[in-house]
């Protein structure tokens, strides 16, 4: 006889069991309904009347796509919660079969998720977690909709206490793994502990996930989930975001995910549409402040992906027109308010478009950041759309398109999607083309991109080595470390040059000449050859050398983070010499032509090298891990003798190793914190730059042509950055990878374009270095320090100014010459202004003819001519009080008024109408109306260091572009930039059609 629960529930069979409970398919007797029963044998930790509230949470949940929970009960013991019996298959038995389904389907069924996890999200008083998310718990029903199932009854059930949550291996967020990928100064968050535990099988808290029929709900809406090391993470509602993004992945692609979520093969290596791969992707994201914040976040990406079809807005907008026309005439006033719902409803969706395009360039997507801000200006608005432009989009396409960004600076080019981390990265010398060895599954690739049109240009097969060197011998020719052994592409042709050679060839090194490859096998048993080949037909060149007991060193592991190379392998000019480094930290210098004559120095500790030729001057540096036994020297191969040049690391704050590039006639040395520069046809050395008292250390550099960079260690924060200088030494810029931030560990610098990638994120970041060379109004001698320059109304001179301590002006003609320099004889300077005729000077007399004005604490004024450079006056008034600050800028529609540095407020001109207070304003310096316009230029205090930043204000008074750099605003409204390094270039304000026209080009 089948047993009888609770007099009501007949118990049939068995469908699913784990270490919980057990799961059976069951009748309501009196209602003849098939039910599911999940059975639970552990203790309650909770009283019965406590629990029993919060399972009748359950039983009020009510959702077509949620099955319905009937009752709760207890016998003998066991506890038992009483639901709907789904008919139909999980999602886990399709995909094990290898079953494929449409995108459409797909997204309909994700949909479907997502309403149903916002529903529960948003259930009273904080909300449910299902917090195990994953194709077996989610049901197709026959009529082909789904059901998210299984809710994870523990939540309700903690033994001693504590409360145990799913962990399904691919599918739980890093939360669940108690890691916490946010930024520090968000991690502040609280919620009720849970305890993670169990294995990284599937479930770690009940029936198995046949037991398909299991929910359960939350009292609160967030939970902590403890580490080991004591370390408290939370997790919320983007935990089941995660898992939502993770599922979805697995039905797209066919592949489940890695549990790790830094190590998730990218989806756009999936044929998966660009569209929905970023919806799934940002789900994905291992830091939860940058997945979507709610289910209706990510469901509303997925109803747009229809509403951005052509074709479907072309229907829809058929439609909103017919419709509205219908409605206006028979309906007028219901007519109205729908109309007023869409217009809202449209509005929102145009901001979460410039929103994206923010996020999109944030993450170094260019192209992607201008279509989403074009999305959010359509160019033939229909009856829902706003009357005007969003200024929030308006401001999102500029940035985009970065048309105000006149500094010679590196901007946002592109963001390289790859299948892994970048391990290495190589740019052609013309800094157009890069090559980047990668892991795709199990294969090792070597994919090269052209970087001017962002375009994956190969996908080379390379030796599955960290190790593999690849080098360009010029701007279309790649030698590397292939599969089959030393391997040429032409990037022109895409083709190879000659056959691969067929011998074991991790490291590479071309002569400086380009004429003659020499290559090393890590693993050639049960010797090492150096082997050397033609670089132009790919045949022998000359004799192997047999290393005979000696082996080179290479990383003992091939891990991410192993790329560095730790040997010397190099070819000097003419391929006359090869140097190598050996395992017992012995060092030869091969004479290739005669053997005989070879060098070698003995065995040592040293562990690591680095080394170059210029002519026949070796340069090379010895290390020995973890220690300070450090040293750079430089050998003439002629002479056979090392020269003066020695360094040592004895006084470096922590073990670090010389690196060592070749630039003739120069060698580049750098240490911790200080790159020195070695001429070897003047004999001379001596510190190029350094970055003492920045509190990092140097990490890696490359060099090509007259720029370096370099990236340093990282912060607290887990982030670094780079520095680019010149070759005379001097500071170019510093910045990070990507706006969001992120810890660099490759990078490389040449011609026009800057990538960097770190061993966490599968992208590789692209910069380019945008000259605006059309744009250049004016050169100065970029040595004289100043604050401020302004370009004199005939163009045939600019002025340089400041009011710092020791500055004063410098007058300067476009031929270069010196018109007058002149230097405060007083260190009390307060103001300088640049005056236009028209204008009011301190005094409060009408200018009639330009002047550079001055003003000093102890109230002295003094005017001085822009021609000639002489005082034209000078006059007293009372000192400067300091505690009291009063700035009034009067344009023809505002007046702009900053009290005592505070946030400024902008008045319609003529009255006391308070239109606009500007938040976030430290100093305010110029206030300026071009036509329509009124742009601020003003300070911002970012933490410790004072930024000048200018904005452009609409008709509405809100912001629609940034300006870097603005120095002047001539009176025909033209934008002046200075960029610091000796050029002014100007700019005229685009207006919004043109800035879409250049977009759509």
């Amino acid at each position: 006889m089948s047993k009888v629960i609770a007099s009501t529930y007949e118990v049939l069979q068995e469908i699913g069991s784990g270490g919980g409970g057990v799961v059976y398919l069951g009748r309501h007797i009196r209602l003849n309904k098939m039910i599911v029963l999940k059975a639970d044998k552990r203790s309650l930790s909770k009283d019965p009347e406590s629990l029993r509230g919060e399972v009748d949470a359950l039983k009020n949940l009510s959702h077509m796509y949620i099955p319905q929970v009937y009752d709760f009960v207890q016998e003998d013991g066991i506890v038992y919660t009483v639901m709907d019996y789904i008919e139909g298959e999980s999602l886990d038995k399709p995909l094990k079969r290898g079953e494929h389904f449409p995108q459409p389907r797909l997204v309909e069924w994700a949909c479907e998720l997502l309403e149903a996890l916002d529903y529960l999200h948003s259930r009273p008083p904080h909300g449910i977690l299902h917090s195990d998310i994953k194709p077996a718990n989610i049901m197709v029903t026959p009529q082909g909709d789904i059901r998210l199932i299984d809710f994870n009854i523990a939540l309700f059930m903690g033994e001693n206490g504590a409360v145990r949550v799913g962990r399904s291996r691919g599918y739980a967020s890093p939360e669940h793994y108690g890691l916490d990928f946010t930024e520090p100064d968000r991690r502040t968050r609280t919620g009720n502990t849970v305890a993670t535990g169990g294995t990284d099988t599937e479930r770690v808290d009940g029936a198995s996930t046949n037991s398909a029929h299991a929910p359960s709900a939350s009292n609160s809406f967030s939970f902590r989930s403890s580490t080991t090391s004591g370390k408290t993470v939370l997790l919320d509602r983007r935990s089941d975001i995660y898992s939502v993004g993770a599922t979805l992945y697995h039905l797209f692609t066919g592949q489940r995910p890695d549990p790790d979520a830094k190590q998730v093969k990218p989806i756009t290596a999936f044929p998966v549409n660009p569209a929905i791969a970023r919806i799934i992707r940002k789900a994905m994201e291992p830091n939860p402040d940058r997945r979507y914040q709610s289910a209706k976040d990510m469901l509303r990406d997925f109803e747009r992906l229809h509403r951005d079809d052509p074709r479907a807005k072309r229907h829809r907008r058929h439609i909103r027109e017919a419709v509205a026309a219908v409605l206006l005439i028979a309906f007028a006033g219901a007519a109205m308010t729908y109309i007023g719902l869409q217009q809202t409803n449209r509005l929102k969706e145009l901001q979460q478009f410039a929103t994206d395009s923010r996020e999109a360039l944030r993450d170094g997507e260019v192209t992607e950041a201008v279509r989403l801000a074009l999305d959010a200006l359509p160019e033939n608005p229909g009856l829902y759309d706003p009357p005007e432009y969003l200024a929030t989009a308006r401001l999102a396409l500029t940035n985009a398109l970065g048309v105000y960004d006149l500094d010679a600076r590196y901007q946002s080019w592109d963001r390289i999607d790859l299948p892994s981390e970048p391990i290495k990265v190589r740019l052609t010398p013309d800094g157009r083309r890069a090559a980047v060895l990668v892991r795709d599954g199990t294969d090792w690739k070597l994919q090269v991109f052209d970087l001017e049109r962002r375009e994956r240009i190969a996908n080379l097969d390379a030796e599955p080595s960290s190790q593999a060197e690849f080098l360009f011998a010029d701007n279309d020719t790649l030698f590397y470390a292939g599969a089959d052994g030393l391997s040429s592409w032409n990037c022109a042709s895409a083709a190879p040059l000659w056959p691969a050679t067929g011998f074991p060839a991790t490291a590479i090194a071309l002569s400086p000449g380009g004429t003659l490859l020499a290559t090393v096998g890590k693993d050639e048993q049960p010797e090492q050859y150096a082997r050397f080949f033609d670089a132009a037909t790919g045949a022998q060149a000359r004799e192997p050398i047999g290393f005979g007991e000696q082996r080179m060193r290479f990383a003992a592991t091939d891990g991410v983070g192993k790329s560095r190379s730790i040997h010397l392998f190099a070819l000097d000019e003419a391929g006359h010499r090869l140097a190598v480094s050996f395992s017992d930290g012995s060092r030869t210098v091969f004479d290739l032509w005669d053997y005989a004559a070879s060098v070698g120095l003995p065995a040592s500790d040293f562990t690591h090298f680095d080394g170059a030729f210029v002519g026949r001057f070796l340069g090379y540096s010895s290390g020995q891990q973890n220690t300070k036994n450090m040293l750079f020297q430089i050998f003439d191969t002629e002479n056979q003798m090392a020269t003066m040049v020695r360094m040592d690391g004895s006084t470096s704050p922590k073990p670090v190793y010389f690196l060592v590039q070749a630039d003739a006639p120069s060698f580049y040395v750098v240490d911790a914190d200080t790159v020195y520069e070695i001429n070897m046809e003047t004999y001379k050395a001596g510190d190029l730059f350094n970055i003492e008292g920045t509190g990092r250390e140097i990490e890696g550099f490359a060099k090509a042509g007259d720029r370096m960079i370099l990236w340093t260690s990282p912060d607290e924060q887990n982030n670094n950055e780079y520095l680019v200088y010149n070759q005379y030494g001097r500071l170019l810029e510093t910045g990070q990878a990507s706006p969001a931030g992120g810890y660099i560990r490759r990078a490389a610098i040449g011609g026009p374009f800057l990538v960097a990638g770190n061993d966490n994120e599968p992208y590789l970041f692209v910069k380019k270095l945008e000259n605006h060379e059309d744009a250049i109004c004016f050169r100065y001698d970029s040595s004289y320090s100043h604050e401020e320059a302004r370009l004199r109304a005939d163009g045939d001179a600019v002025i340089l100014f400041g009011s710092f301590e020791g500055s004063g002006f410098r007058i300067c003609g476009a031929d270069g010459s010196v018109v007058k320099e002149l230097t405060w004889d007083r260190d009390d300077a307060f103001d300088g202004q640049y005056r236009r005729p028209g204008s009011t000077d301190f005094l409060g007399r009408t200018v009639e003819s330009e002047l550079l004005e001055m003003k000093f604490r102890d109230g002295t004024v003094e005017g001085y001519s822009v021609w000639s450079g002489e005082q034209l006056y000078r006059e007293q008034t009372a000192p400067v009080d300091t505690s009291q600050s009063r700035l009034v800028f009067e344009t023809p529609d505002y007046r702009v008024v900053a009290v005592n540095y505070g946030a400024p407020e902008i008045y319609r001109a003529g009255t006391d109408e308070l239109l606009r207070t500007v938040d976030g304003v430290t100093y305010l310096r110029y206030a300026t109306q071009v036509d329509d316009y009124l742009i601020l230029q003003y300070a911002a205090l970012n933490k410790t260091e004072v930024l000048q930043k200018s904005v452009i204000l609409d008709g509405n008074l809100e912001e629609v572009a940034e300006l870097s750099n603005l120095s002047d605003i001539l009176p025909d409204g033209t934008l002046v930039f200075d960029d610091t390094f000796g050029n002014l270039r100007q700019s005229r304000i685009y207006s919004i059609q043109e800035l879409m026209d250049r977009a759509k080009n």
